[in-house]
């Protein structure tokens, strides 16, 4: 897996600004992504692990925090506001409740048991109204 996962880091860290554009030269899929998205309502601290760039959820509060194993894709991120952070997202380095809103959009597509990957992930996140 891991092996796997660093063939995948090195090709966005080659090619973030290739995948980056991608969003923009297919504005009607991006847009409607980042609406889904905003359908959610995320609020407060929001953390969308392993976001690239962060085209999709930039915006989407006032407090995003961008989580990615691929380093280059945090620079256009920073840019977009948010406060990145290098790391795995199966290695979160936060503790319990200590978010409002965690996302995982695209990762899920990159790990061998996604519902396992979600579930630890919930922890992270305080309970609504809380």
């Amino acid at each position: 897996m891991l092996k796997i996962l660093g063939g995948v880091i090195r090709v966005f860290n080659e090619h973030y600004l290739r995948y980056d554009s991608w969003y923009l030269n297919n504005l009607n899929f991006s847009l409607s992504e980042k609406l889904c998205i905003k359908v959610l309502a995320p609020y407060g601290v929001v953390l969308d692990i392993d976001m690239g760039t962060g085209f999709i959820t930039a915006g989407l509060s006032r407090t995003m925090i961008g989580l990615d194993p691929a380093e280059k894709p945090l620079k256009i991120a920073r840019e977009r506001g948010f406060l990145p952070v290098y790391a795995y997202g199966n290695e979160l380095p936060f503790r319990d409740n200590a978010l409002d809103t965690v996302l995982v959009n695209v990762t899920l597509s990159f790990v061998e048991n996604p519902l396992l990957f979600s579930s630890k992930r919930v922890g992270f996140a305080r309970e609504v109204g809380s």
